[in-house]
């Protein structure tokens, strides 16, 4: 496969978001969204597309999505003017910025512009600085919390079988990759994983990772072309040569990102991949079962003491009431851990379904393959 240019890569993410607008909306051409979306936003709008605000008569409309659908160019710059109105002093029409005005009103397009996915696509992956920020503003976003190492080490002491059936859903939950923010989040992962752990046979979380990036790139690019995204092959490729390309250059690479900013708190990414819905009762599980790993490590990681610490911590629990016991949390834990595939399945949907009012201003590669590098202890 050759190595497409810089240029190239950044004019995928443009035609994709303009293609996905299109067919959010079921229009067949551009017309109707150059003549109501490139409109100034009113204070309090509640937009309706093609009720409010009033679009121009179809004749009018300036052919300004043509650009990015065509062409490849970004919206994202305050450089698309304005249709009505011009700048006081210069007299020249006044310019907005078009990717923020339409998000704005379409918030499901925003991740369509592939910003989140682009820094993994020009040969080498970003700053760790970068993919740490990019990884906490995607796990915020989507509501979710990363199950660290030390709850994980005390929810294997008491059940391990939950702890890779948890592991499991995870996997199904991203391998689907119908949107692009879970391709991002996958390779975000990958790329905090590597950082931290280079890959080598025995290290079998940053492998994993390293085999699933393509695996969830080719689903990606396989169901925008099962879809009604007019994706043809050429655009198919280059995304998928490029994403390809960067999941190649986080495992050559990505060891030697740059850190700028030590004060960065990284995620711990050293043992297993779980993801939780972020919710109260799961931030208490979570909280629970790191205060047993650290009570396990001050008793010199003795497994009699530990048990016995356990039971103790029951029966404090049953005293006090005061939160969930370590076994009781690790069972609430699984059971938030096994509803992430339909709820990841439902914000597809919601994303991909056809335009409904609102007031607001492929193929799955089998899970049991990110576990070919001896996922098992």
């Amino acid at each position: 496969m050759g190595r497409h240019s810089k240029d190239d890569v950044q004019r995928i993410g443009p035609r994709l978001w303009a293609r996905y607008l299109k067919r959010h909306f079921k229009c067949s051409s551009l017309a109707p969204l150059n003549a109501q979306l490139l409109l100034p936003i009113t204070p309090f709008e509640v937009f309706a597309f093609a009720e409010n605000p009033p679009p121009l008569p179809l004749r009018l409309a300036p052919k300004i999505l043509e650009r990015a659908h065509d062409l490849g160019r970004s919206p994202d710059g305050a450089y698309t003017p304005e249709i009505h109105g011009s700048d006081a002093k210069s007299g020249e029409p006044a310019r907005f910025n078009l990717y923020d005005r339409i998000t704005q009103r379409v918030p499901d397009s925003k991740y369509w512009l592939l910003k989140e996915i682009e820094p993994f696509l020009y040969g080498g992956p970003p700053s760790i600085d970068m993919t740490v920020r990019l990884l906490h503003d995607l796990l915020a976003d989507l509501d979710l919390v990363l199950v660290e190492d030390a709850a994980i080490a005390s929810w294997e002491c008491l059940d391990l079988e939950g702890v890779r059936a948890a592991e499991m859903d995870t996997v199904i939950a991203l391998s689907d990759g119908e949107l692009p923010e879970y391709v991002a989040l996958v390779y975000a992962l990958c790329h905090a994983c590597v950082w931290q752990l280079p890959p080598r046979i025995e290290d079998r979380l940053s492998n994993s990772l390293l085999f699933l990036c393509p695996q969830v790139a080719t689903n990606f690019v396989t169901f925008l072309q099962s879809e009604n995204f007019d994706f043809g092959d050429d655009l198919a490729s280059d995304l998928l040569v490029s994403l390809f390309e960067g999941a190649i250059a986080i495992g050559e690479r990505g060891v030697r990102s740059v850190r700028h900013d030590q004060q960065l708190l990284l995620p711990d990414l050293t043992g297993r991949l779980v993801l939780a819905p972020n919710t109260e009762a799961t931030r208490r599980s979570i909280s629970c079962l790191t205060e047993q790993v650290d009570l396990r490590r001050s008793l010199r990681h003795s497994w009699p003491k530990y048990r016995a610490s356990i039971a103790a911590g029951q029966e404090i629990h049953r005293a006090s009431k005061a939160g969930p016991g370590p076994a009781e949390a690790a069972q609430q834990l699984a059971n938030a851990v096994s509803s992430l595939p339909a709820l990841l399945k439902a914000r597809a949907r919601r994303v991909l379904g056809e335009y409904r009012h609102r007031n607001h201003s492929g193929c799955t590669p089998s899970p049991a393959a990110f576990f070919s590098f001896g996922c098992t202890h």
